[in-house]
């Protein structure tokens, strides 16, 4: 009777920060074609996890268990690390650091990663062959940069705001790179006209979170100024974003501009940067328009502003025959010329066809 046998041809490799076990199985002829069950058992014989290849396929790689990589296959988790939390900034001896992750032996799926005690990884289609590897070691060969980023987006309550009137703007600022981002800070220089009323953002426990934001440099009525806040914590593919920070506003009532410009800035450095190389300070900002209409300029006399009153004719004969509001020495019918208009209202001082006589008083 044949033989059957099977032999995996396993081999560990890491590829670009991602530990991987690869395979090329050859079976022997009497083997009926079937799925291949391979389980996976860690060093220690804690854990076990089992993955199925599919029938037909006989060469590939398996990601290492407790690994994890993002929608465009980037790594983003290994065994024995994990986000980092503000209790790990203060431990002693420090815990080691990656991206925004910490390694912690203690975990769980730490085991995952032992470098001395080898995992036992069965191939199973009857019959089945068993291999030993240990986990691949991180070599610079391995690695691919991780450049941080981030990203900040400024949004206001309102878009337009009449002068004396109150509203807010939120600062967002999120991860988007597959680096990580230290040192952040928070940055919105004030306009000369918003006078910040109020600064909310989450407090502790919350983590990331802001801290420190205060405005500073204001006007003594209190306008203008320069925010700025201090991030606590990391920003990284592990983070999903900074609580953000909303900031109540009050529109100066005598400002005479169109429309206000606010932008927001976030600097950071490169969490993973060396501690000798000299440091590279990156910024992203976003701009938001607040409208601020204004009451339309009229022309006065004597080159003073006046104010002007409305009166509904019936017809020009009518309007040259009211009666005078102006001051005496004002000529009636040419301010009334220069002022008529057909009214398009439909109240009972604007009907269809009515002149309106314009005056100033």
């Amino acid at each position: 009777m044949p033989k059957k046998a099977i032999d995996p041809a396993a081999y560990v490799r890491c590829v670009n920060d991602v530990p991987y076990l690869y395979y090329d199985i050859a079976v022997s002829e009497s083997v009926e074609p079937d799925v291949i069950t391979v389980t996976w058992t860690s060093g220690g014989g804690t854990l076990t996890e089992e993955f199925e290849i599919p029938r037909g396929e006989r060469s590939g790689r398996l990601l290492w268990p407790g690994a994890e990589l993002d929608e465009n296959g980037i790594p983003i988790l290994w065994p024995g690390w994990w986000p980092i939390t503000e209790a790990d900034l203060s431990v002693d001896p420090p815990l080691e650091r990656f991206l925004d992750l910490v390694f912690d032996p203690s975990l769980p799926d730490a085991s995952w990663r032992d470098e001395v005690n080898p995992s036992t990884i069965t191939f199973s289609i009857n019959p089945s062959q068993s291999v030993l590897a240990v986990y691949p070691q991180a070599t610079p060969a391995c690695a691919i940069e991780r450049e941080p980023a981030l990203d900040i987006v400024k949004t206001a309550s309102v878009s337009q705001a009449n002068p004396g009137a109150d509203f807010s703007y939120s600062l967002q600022v999120a991860p988007t790179g597959i680096g990580a981002a230290d040192l952040v800070e928070l940055f919105d220089e004030i306009p000369a006209n918003l006078r910040v009323d109020s600064i909310t953002t989450d407090p502790a426990p919350a983590f990331p979170r802001w801290e420190n934001c205060e405005v500073t440099g204001e006007s003594a009525a209190g306008y203008g100024g320069v925010l700025h806040c201090d991030l606590i914590g990391t920003l990284g593919p592990n983070i999903a974003a900074a609580p953000p920070v909303a900031l109540g506003v009050h529109l100066d009532s005598g400002t005479k501009v169109s429309s206000i410009d606010n932008t927001g800035e976030v600097c950071w450095q490169d969490a993973d940067a060396p501690d000798d190389a000299t440091p590279v300070v990156l910024c992203d900002d976003s701009t938001v328009t607040v409208r601020v209409p204004q009451p339309m300029a009229v022309t006065g006399f004597a080159g003073e502003p006046a104010p002007w009153v409305t009166h509904s004719c019936c017809s020009s004969a009518a309007c040259s025959s009211a009666a005078p509001p102006w001051p005496a020495g004002v000529g009636r019918e040419p301010a009334c010329s220069r002022r008529a208009a057909r009214s398009e209202g439909s109240g009972p001082d604007h009907r269809p066809g009515t002149l309106l006589c314009v005056s100033p008083i």
